[in-house]
């Protein structure tokens, strides 16, 4: 859900920033305000220009990305609701309502990709968009027929891959998500580091590569389009890595789905789901000093996910600690109650496994002195 919102707000500012191009006296005034950081001085600015003319199309559509940015998500639904009325048949912003409502799970969304796509609006976006909501709601084939379509569209679309992969995986369909996200990586790493206008042999348009770092921030030279799409484009693909890194995990390939998470990592250093996943997957390899570091990370960077105090909890059950491992199950359970039998069977599991390397430790130690007693 938060990945999702981030993207509304990349989303948002790319808009505000579209009016910078071309707009009204009063879109453009309340973009500069935008930009200088007054989001309040600017959505009053267009406040004032609705209140004076009702119909004015561009100051509703600005005012809904304000709105959004502001996390106004009712306010920004409102103001598409009105720009539609004015412009009935302008797909794009059937297409933004629906991203917005498909933040919210709200049923009508689909009406609107639907809406977006009947007026002329079929982009590998708005397939992408459609597919992601499909698979929300437990489309799983319908998702892939609109994912599919996305890449026939866009072959290089991280968000269709993405999407595809994970509604391939959901349809028992692992090993082929694997592959497909492998071989979109390959493509990926292959072409890191060319110029956005370079295609390859077959014509596709490469990708490029970026990530999120303090060298990425201090581009002075990229136009503000040039970084927005490098962002995205390092957060989408860092969500590769990741899907693919689970898959394996789930697939116990602990030693290529650590590489995998790895190359996550590099992008965005800073995320917890990866560290998150780096540590199960040291939890699995038995490297528990390091598993019991990327949890430590994980929850101190988002200290309300519950999983996260279970794994951490096990994790010290295994390094000899089990007064704070129960701390951790006390509060995976006040976060998820309903995961109570889940977790005594994971904790009886790791305690029949201790007991038994116990036994047999023990069992060693004897065996070894009944050795040297009888030389």
């Amino acid at each position: 859900m938060k990945k999702y919102f981030t993207t509304l707000l990349i989303i948002a500012i790319a808009v505000i920033f579209s009016f910078a191009q071309s707009s009204t006296k009063t879109t453009k005034k309340a973009n500069k305000l935008f930009f200088k950081g007054d989001i309040r001085g600017a959505i009053r600015v267009l406040d004032k220009a609705i209140a004076k003319k009702k119909d004015l199309l561009s100051a509703y559509v600005m005012r809904s990305n304000l709105r959004m940015f502001s996390r106004n998500i009712p306010g920004a639904v409102s103001d598409l609701d009105r720009a539609i009325e004015l412009a009935p048949t302008k797909a794009v912003l059937y297409a933004k309502r629906a991203k917005i409502k498909s933040f919210l799970r709200d049923k009508s969304a689909m009406a609107d990709y639907d809406s977006a796509i009947k007026f002329g609006y079929e982009t590998d976006k708005v397939l992408v968009g459609r597919g992601n909501f499909k698979r929300i709601s437990g489309d799983i084939l319908g998702s892939i027929e609109d994912y599919r379509a996305a890449i026939k569209l866009n072959p290089e679309s991280p968000d269709a891959v993405n999407g595809l992969a994970l509604s391939l995986q959901r349809n028992n369909q692992r090993d082929t998500a694997i592959n497909l996200l492998r071989d979109f990586l390959r493509r990926y790493e292959e072409f890191k580091g060319r110029k956005p206008t370079e295609k390859s042999e077959d014509g596709r348009i490469n990708l490029v590569g970026a990530s999120i770092t303090p060298e990425f921030d201090e581009a002075p030279n990229q136009s503000f389009a040039e970084m927005k799409n490098q962002l995205q484009l390092a957060l989408n693909v860092a969500q590769a890595y990741t899907n693919l890194a689970n898959m394996l995990t789930k697939k116990q390939d602990l030693d290529a789905a650590l590489v995998t998470i790895e190359k996550a990592l590099q992008i965005n250093r800073q995320s917890f789901y990866p560290r998150y996943l780096r540590g199960k997957i040291f939890l699995f390899k038995k490297e528990y000093k390091k598993a019991l570091k990327d949890f430590n990370f994980s929850i101190k960077r988002v200290p309300r996910i519950a999983y996260t105090y279970a794994d951490r909890g096990i994790t010290y059950l295994w390094l000899g600690e089990p007064q704070k491992a129960q701390k951790d199950f006390d509060k995976y359970l006040q976060l998820y109650p309903r995961g109570e039998t889940q977790l005594k069977i994971r904790i009886e599991e790791t305690k029949k496994v201790l007991r038994i390397q116990k036994e047999r430790s023990n069992l060693e130690r004897s065996l070894q002195s009944l050795r040297k007693t009888n030389a």
